[in-house]
């Protein structure tokens, strides 16, 4: 210890340490710390000692890495177990060697009943043959895909989820395992149309509104145009509604509303439109005309509202009702003047 540091020599001196031998201590290929025989007197170590300190280094590195190893290991599987997002591991061959618990929560199969089976399992008629080639293809020359798709739960229920599947490769290059990690977007995706549904129906009658309304219109008189036929346009208002809020309440007014909505839907074509304008008001599309007469049977039916009384709450409600129709194109070429002439036919009716 003569070539040491005063202080250091002072230290080992404390400890009754007048020769040492050290060698560094490496853990997974990075400096840990080291490792040192020391003796109370001067003296030469021999080539036993060193390489009996070398056994012990490497046996300390190598419990150093096993345990850091281990407790990477556990955190890893922590996060496999806890996560939210189900994930499934394959082999090369695509068959399953292990899946977490979030997995078993989605789809419904437990653990026991994927091992050894493909992912296939939870396949579905959504999709064709082609969808999944070429999500295979890019997995092979891009190792991964990601994106939507829809399965099937053990009870048969479909449902959407959010997939990325990544090939895991060793050093040279050869596909190893497939991982594949999903979530559940069923929920989400139903508030989306749910959403979207709301911006174009109506919230009480669930029937088309203005916006939807003038997209009908014009796809009816595209279609009508390439075939050579007319579209009728027919404006209902409803004459004795707001007397029926007042005296009943709006609750039965409501009620009143949703029940002409349901007569029209049950009269009126499934190919054509039936929209809640506002308030009282009605519009109906009727498309692929190839004469005026041709709505006759139509109008007599919608006009019918007005006889067949309804019974809401033990209260017998009679609906009565004006109209007025515009046809395309000879009373008008767009959505907006078609809506017009008919409100304006309505409006004769009514005083008359």
């Amino acid at each position: 210890i003569k070539s040491l540091q005063a202080e250091q020599q002072m230290m080992l001196r404390s400890c009754k340490v007048e020769t040492l031998l050290m060698l560094p201590v490496f853990a997974d290929g990075e400096w840990w710390g080291f490792l040192g025989i020391g003796h109370d007197r001067e003296l030469l170590f021999d080539l036993s000692n060193l390489e009996m300190l070398e056994t012990v280094a490497r046996i300390i590195g190598s419990a150093i890495n096993n345990q850091q190893n281990l407790r990477e290991h556990e955190i890893k599987s922590a996060m496999f177990e806890h996560t939210v997002d189900g994930i499934v591991i394959t082999d090369a061959e695509n068959r399953i060697l292990n899946v977490n618990s979030a997995f078993c929560d989605i789809t419904g199969f437990s653990k026991k009943e994927v091992v050894g089976k493909t992912p296939a399992i939870l396949k579905s008629a959504a999709h064709d043959r082609s969808f999944y080639q070429l999500m295979w293809e890019k997995i092979q020359h891009e190792g991964y895909w990601q994106g939507e798709i829809k399965n099937r739960r053990k009870n048969d229920e479909l449902y959407i989820e959010w997939l990325s599947i990544t090939s895991i490769k060793d050093k040279k290059g050869n596909v190893q395992n497939f991982m594949g990690i999903f979530s559940d977007v069923t929920a989400h995706r139903k508030s989306q149309l749910e959403y979207a549904h709301l911006a174009t129906h109506d919230a009480l009658t669930g029937l088309a509104n203005r916006l939807l309304l003038d997209d009908r219109i014009s796809q009816a008189i595209n279609h009508a145009k390439r075939f050579d036929k007319s579209v009728a346009v027919i404006f209902c208002d409803l004459d004795n509604f707001k007397p029926i809020n007042d005296v009943y309440g709006h609750t039965v007014g409501d009620l009143a509303l949703k029940r002409c909505s349901e007569y029209f839907t049950a009269i009126v074509p499934a190919e054509d439109t039936v929209c809640r304008y506002g308030g009282d008001e009605f519009v109906i599309i009727l498309g692929d005309i190839d004469k005026f007469s041709d709505t006759t049977a139509a109008i007599e039916k919608i006009l019918h509202i007005t006889n067949a009384p309804f019974s809401i709450e033990g209260n017998t409600i009679t609906l009565e009702m004006s109209a007025g129709i515009s046809f395309y194109p000879q009373d008008a070429l767009d959505a907006k003047d078609l809506i017009d002439k008919a409100d304006e036919a309505m409006y004769r009716a009514k005083k008359s």
